[in-house]
């Protein structure tokens, strides 16, 4: 069917048959994918007369989402450092998905995760009271557009991750519009959570003593 925006449009034709201050013949149409449409130009001329043109198939390309950053697929590994539900620090580059929608909502969820061992070499890490792995921040967003809009962008700039430096998560992200159409993202979402560590600088570990005694006793 063609879009609201579409439904009565009109345009001049001089008597040379040109379109009057070159306006674009355009059209916007909607359906489910794979549906074939028909469309046809019809033209009411001088004195009544009527000009129609040939038929022109059209197909609806299948439903899919995008990322416009980070588009080469699973091998592009997300860093970000765990967020807290005081505040979330998103991954970088950020969640950004694009898709031909006027209102559209994506939202993202774990489809798995490898978390590192329960002991870590001394000084690295950044542990978590308990070992609980989610998603905080914003992980649904819904956008509309005008009528006359034909592709969505959504912005998922405040997702952040709950889980121990050291974890490497998977993602999945979906996007729903406003006739009931979905798509998945056709690959995962890799994230790596930073590991913090820490060093003793040169100088410090220069001027510490080599023996360090409590009391009476010495241990090196």
């Amino acid at each position: 069917m063609l879009a609201a925006a579409s439904t009565a449009p009109s345009w001049t034709v001089n008597a040379s048959g040109t379109v009057v201050g070159g306006q674009p013949l355009a059209a916007t149409v909607e359906g489910p994918p794979g549906t074939t449409l028909v469309l046809q130009l019809v033209c009411s001329l001088w004195g009544g007369n009527t000009g129609v043109s040939s038929q022109l198939n059209a197909t609806m390309h299948t439903y899919t989402a995008t990322l416009r950053v980070g588009t080469t697929g699973s091998t592009v590994v997300r860093t970000v450092w765990p967020s807290g539900t005081s505040m979330v620090l998103p991954s970088a580059p950020a969640l950004d998905v694009t898709a031909p929608a006027r209102n559209m909502t994506c939202s993202v969820s774990v489809a798995g995760a490898a978390l590192p061992p329960a002991t870590l070499l001394p000084g690295v890490g950044l542990g978590l009271s308990d070992g609980t792995l989610q998603l905080v921040g914003e992980i649904s967003l819904s956008v509309s557009l005008d009528a006359a809009g034909t592709r969505a962008n959504v912005p998922l700039s405040r997702v952040g991750l709950r889980a121990a430096s050291g974890s490497n998560v998977s993602l999945v992200l979906t996007c729903r519009e406003g006739v009931g159409r979905a798509a998945t993202l056709g690959v995962l979402i890799n994230v790596s959570v930073t590991a913090l560590a820490a060093l003793w600088t040169d100088a410090t570990v220069v001027a510490m003593p080599a023996v360090v005694c409590c009391h009476k006793y010495c241990r090196c």
